[in-house]
């Protein structure tokens, strides 16, 4: 649910393109979308009900850390078939993180959120976003924007599927160490850290 009074013009953009994006998918696990409606206060989207929860509060719930066959089997497996297909149509989700990352009640894996989800056959992505801790270097290298056709004349800003490639590296050491390895004690740093691509590798991995 979006709350209209608290829109930019680029976050109606946004909206709207995670409409079109998330109800044109249709695969096992990407959570399914239903509908989209407005009033004169709010948009609402319907979407599948994750009655599991998701792997943010699981990995919590569980000290921290995850067995990695189950990292492999449960999370990444079903995640990079998911992605196969969003980038087989030109779609880069660009927020993956465990908050996105939900479960049926079977405990089968689904990606949600389409909100940064960008199609790079209609547009090129030049846009810093996402969340820190799970950005590529080619995505911190982008300015913020503030509409739609910011940044859009640089040709030399642009990034593809490969970000949400970065992204699945980063969740998967973060499940496995229990903390996402360009983690530092500030943002400059954790950025300088992703910038030079030096996660922090424990002994025993």
């Amino acid at each position: 649910m979006y709350n209209k009074s608290k829109l930019t013009r680029l976050n109606k953009h946004q909206v709207e393109r995670e409409v079109n994006i998330h109800a044109s998918l249709r695969h096992p696990h990407v959570i399914d979308f239903y509908a989209a409606f407005e009033d004169d206060d709010r948009v609402y989207l319907i979407m599948e009900f994750a009655a599991g929860g998701d792997l943010f509060d699981e990995v919590k719930r569980r000290g921290g850390r995850l067995p990695e066959n189950e990292v492999v089997c449960g999370v990444l497996y079903p995640y990079l078939c998911a992605l196969a297909y969003l980038h087989s149509r030109g779609i880069i989700h660009r927020d993956i993180k465990p908050e996105n990352t939900v479960f049926t009640r079977d405990k089968v894996m689904k990606v949600t959120d389409f909100g940064l989800a960008v199609d790079g056959n209609a547009e090129r992505p030049v846009t810093r976003l996402g969340t820190l801790d799970y950005m590529a270097p080619e995505v911190l290298m982008c300015p913020d924007k503030h509409a739609p056709e910011d940044n859009k004349h640089r040709s030399d800003l642009a990034y593809g599927p490969a970000v949400d490639a970065w992204a699945m590296g980063v969740l998967a050491y973060e499940l496995i160490v229990g903390r996402p390895p360009f983690g530092m004690s500030c943002r400059d740093a954790t950025m300088r850290a992703i910038a030079g691509a030096r996660p922090a590798i424990p002994e025993w991995l």
